[in-house]
């Protein structure tokens, strides 16, 4: 079957429409990791005139889950603003990660966390867009997905050109202090291979939990990728342009934390749906 992409292994896995909107899913098999069997989906959504009438795409939007997600904490969680997006004319992109969603399981799952994630798997998902729609590109991320896309900034490892953009949000959870002991606790609570938690809609597996638990410094959060410097510590060096964080937590400190790193502060008495919406797809324009 031939490649979907001139750099790596792609197969277009689905064409179909969902909601009315055109809806590809592609498999991309880079081969830049260690482990040979690891595949992702990302899944491409746009307004159907782009279908019907040949009019070119908007700016990608590329959006990244968390923990014990896939994309459907998109397309239906935040199926509003999800929707909106596709109506302003962005060129939507969710990427499912390792073992996620559309995603194969790949050999290694232990190796499934972020730090991976940010060295292979989303750099390879930025040239695949790229190769695709070389426009502007506006990346939101929660959760584990944050945290990887904000490793893969720290360390140059996105090709981040000047008018790209970045949000992140709901990193209250890993970025909580935690105390010694506590993060061993965590990753041995539940015993389980693979398990999920209530109201979560994906399995983790276990041995990956550990992993992530064990790149969390203690009182800081999430370690850079050299394993010693806390990331947002390592960040307050080097600052990022374009770097938004739309507040989802009351922690002072984290809150510090967060801008001293560089961040553009969203305010969450400030945060709605339509600022989202409105804030990325500037200066993208509706569609029909």
């Amino acid at each position: 079957m031939k490649s979907s992409s001139q750099l790596f292994p792609v197969t277009l896995f689905k064409a179909d429409f969902w909601e009315g909107y055109s809806e590809d899913v592609y498999l991309l098999k880079p081969n830049n990791s260690p482990d040979k069997t690891a595949e992702f989906a990302v899944t491409r959504l746009g307004h159907p005139d782009v279908c019907r009438n040949g009019l070119s795409r908007g700016e990608p939007v590329i959006l990244l889950h968390g923990l014990y997600e896939n994309r459907t904490v998109w397309m239906y969680e935040q199926h509003e603003m999800l929707c909106q997006l596709l109506n302003a004319g962005a060129d939507v992109w969710i990427m499912e990660m390792r073992g996620h969603g559309l995603s194969k399981v790949n050999h290694d799952s232990r190796q499934n966390h972020w730090r991976n994630y940010a060295r292979y798997d989303l750099p390879a998902l930025q040239q695949f867009i790229r190769e695709q729609n070389p426009a502007r590109q506006t990346w939101l991320a929660r959760e584990q997905g944050a945290v990887s896309l904000l490793l893969a900034l720290e360390y140059g490892l996105l090709d981040k050109q000047s008018e790209d953009r970045f949000f992140v949000t709901r990193l209250g959870d890993l970025l909580r202090r935690d105390f010694p002991g506590l993060i061993l606790a965590r990753s041995l609570f539940n015993r389980k291979s693979r398990f999920i938690p209530a109201g979560r809609n994906e399995y983790e597996s276990r041995l990956a939990i550990k992993q992530i638990w064990r790149q969390k410094s203690w009182f800081t959060g999430p370690k850079s990728l050299d394993g010693k410097t806390p990331l947002l510590k390592s960040m307050q060096q080097n600052p990022l342009s374009n770097l938004f964080y739309l507040s989802d937590m009351n922690d002072p400190h984290q809150r510090k934390l967060i801008s001293r790193a560089g961040f553009t502060v969203v305010e969450e008495k400030a945060f709605s749906e339509a600022l989202l919406v409105s804030l990325i797809t500037n200066p993208v324009h509706k569609v029909g």
